[in-house]
């Protein structure tokens, strides 16, 4: 039997409530902790979707390019950033979420 071609599949791998999720890097606008978990916003859904990780496995796995964390409980799609607000320290995402960021992450954005 021929193995299945990962060319198929979508790039992010998620463990949900109701299995296995997979989405294209696109479609995340975010992932927050929420205790030992974390939940994902994406484009398509009007609620969180509950991930059975935890933010320091989806950093090592997916943070590059278009994944940062953007404090200590938020990890951003830089796809999905809107608007930055220095003197606040907020972003506006496309979804109307407004995010306070670190230090660090406002260095990031500043040098991009």
């Amino acid at each position: 039997m021929e193995r299945l071609s990962n060319k198929f599949l979508k790039p992010v791998v998620l463990k949900t409530s109701t299995g296995i999720r997979y989405f294209d890097y696109d479609e995340i606008i975010l992932f927050k902790a929420v205790g030992h978990n974390a939940e994902c916003i994406t484009v398509d859904s009007d609620s969180a979707i509950k991930v059975y990780h935890n933010l320091a496995y989806i950093e090592e796995k997916y943070c590059n390019e278009m994944f940062r964390r953007c404090n200590k409980s938020t990890i951003v799609n830089l796809k999905h950033i809107d608007c930055l607000e220095t003197k606040t320290r907020k972003i506006l995402l496309t979804n109307k979420l407004e995010l306070k960021i670190s230090e660090n992450f406002l260095k990031f954005l500043r040098n991009i």
